[in-house]
């Protein structure tokens, strides 16, 4: 699985680019990824804290990609404003 992530013009372009591609099947689906960027994301309390905030507001979260400085979620795109909303109550 490859995921693309940035400004809707481009996905826009490459869904387009990659249509009709023999080696690549695009996925119906419309994902987005949301980054909290802070220190400490590699532990494992932070993360938690993320997904339960997430449960909470009822966002489903399909990835979870984890670096030193912040943490992305993959979740479905109808979703995202729920889950910023929710996510800004950890600050």
């Amino acid at each position: 699985m490859l995921l693309v992530t940035g400004p809707s013009e481009i996905i826009s372009a490459t869904k387009t680019a990659l249509a009709n591609h023999p080696e690549f099947k695009l996925s119906k689906k419309e994902f987005s990824t949301v980054t909290l960027t802070c220190t400490g994301s590699t532990s494992p309390e932070i993360t938690e804290q993320v997904i339960d905030v997430l449960e909470k507001a009822s966002v489903s979260t399909h990835k979870i990609m984890i670096s030193a400085m912040s943490i992305t979620v993959l979740i479905d795109s109808s979703a995202r404003k729920e889950a910023l909303q929710a996510l800004h109550r950890l600050i």
